[in-house]
């Protein structure tokens, strides 16, 4: 905990980037801010402890998270952090689903995004969460993804078109692999 500290308090005041295995931002609600750090890599995070990074981290550009565990817990909105200037983010999970209020709390801090990855299990149409991000990231230039989207035959869009149409950086997303329960898309 004391490294993790160091690190976002601005106790390595060189420090430009960082890759950490597992935070747990629960012990402590705030850091100092660490103006120096421009990439933070994460593998082990809840969606709630993002807020708290972004906070800490004025200047960040690229924020990489694996999402270990969605406890549900509700991401905090602060009204001093709606416009980080963070210009990459990467989302993912293995077996968390980011839904969509997660995904859409964590965007509410970061408008500003230009290139957007997410790998996740998704239990809603992907057009739904697509008009979400057209209409909450005005500079979204660039979008990869990997969802597993866990909807019926029955019950998903049957071509891309309408999704492609969207925004221009949703172009690349095609079916990868498909069957009755689910299907997976991805960027190509």
């Amino acid at each position: 905990m004391e490294l993790i500290w160091n690190v976002f308090s601005n106790g390595f005041s060189s420090l430009r980037q960082v890759n950490l295995s597992h935070i747990d931002v629960s012990l402590c609600r705030s850091w100092p801010t660490s103006p120096s750090l421009q990439f933070v890599s994460i593998l082990s995070c809840k969606p709630m402890d993002i807020p708290v990074i972004l906070a800490s981290c004025p200047c960040l550009q690229h924020l990489q998270v694996h999402i270990s565990l969605n406890d549900n817990d509700d991401i905090i909105i602060s009204s001093l952090l709606l416009n980080h200037p963070l210009r990459r983010l990467t989302l993912w999970s293995d077996y968390t689903e980011l839904t969509s209020d997660v995904i859409d709390s964590i965007l509410t801090y970061t408008p500003n995004i230009e290139c957007f990855y997410l790998q996740t299990i998704y239990s809603m149409s992907l057009i739904d969460l697509a008009h979400g991000l057209a209409n909450r990231l005005n500079y979204l230039s660039q979008f990869d993804c990997y969802i597993t989207e866990m909807l019926t035959r029955n019950c998903r869009i049957n071509n891309l078109t309408d999704l492609h149409q969207i925004h221009p950086c949703f172009y690349r997303i095609q079916f990868i692999e498909e069957n009755d329960d689910f299907r997976i898309l991805a960027t190509k």
